[in-house]
């Protein structure tokens, strides 16, 4: 039976012998050897043990800290305005509560003027509380109506925990 040598087979035989050895090569240089952008596709083929990859997790710290690299924790937003009402409680996450004005509040999330608070509070608000939830426990919604009237919206009350 003949054996052929694949681009991703090379791929294999090259990280692997570059990670043996008393002197690894750094990630970083592997990546560019083999064209990887992402560590994690060469850590796939590296079979590495535990202890290499928390070395290369430090380097890969290292390298962050040294070029000035600002990571978050990867959020997951089944409605595309929860980030940003996300962020606008991070900013402001020391307070108890939150009050944003209507006109504000469709400023923050990217809404038109003639989007209806009536939409807003049975659209967005429900999804919103929900993504938002999953971060901050607790958290509530509540509409702020105009003084002179019960129907008409005036803004949006975001209570913390």
């Amino acid at each position: 039976m003949e054996k052929h040598v694949t681009p991703h087979s090379f791929r294999h035989m090259h990280i692997t012998y570059l990670q043996r050895g008393d002197a690894p090569v750094p990630l970083k240089e592997i990546m560019e050897r083999v064209g990887h952008v992402n560590p994690e596709t060469t850590m796939g083929y590296t079979h590495s043990t535990i202890e290499s990859q928390n070395q290369s997790i430090l380097v890969m710290e290292k390298f962050a800290l040294d070029n000035n690299f600002n990571f978050k924790d990867l959020k997951i937003w089944k409605c595309k305005y929860s980030q940003s009402v996300f962020e606008l409680i991070e900013e402001n996450i020391e307070q108890k509560s939150l009050e944003c004005s209507l006109s504000t509040f469709r400023t923050l999330i990217g809404i038109k003027e003639s989007y209806a608070p009536r939409h807003i509070t049975a659209n967005i608000l429900p999804r919103v509380k929900e993504d938002i939830s999953k971060y901050i426990d607790h958290f509530e919604i509540i509409t702020i109506r105009k003084q002179d009237t019960s129907q008409k919206v005036d803004g949006y009350k975001f209570v913390l925990g």
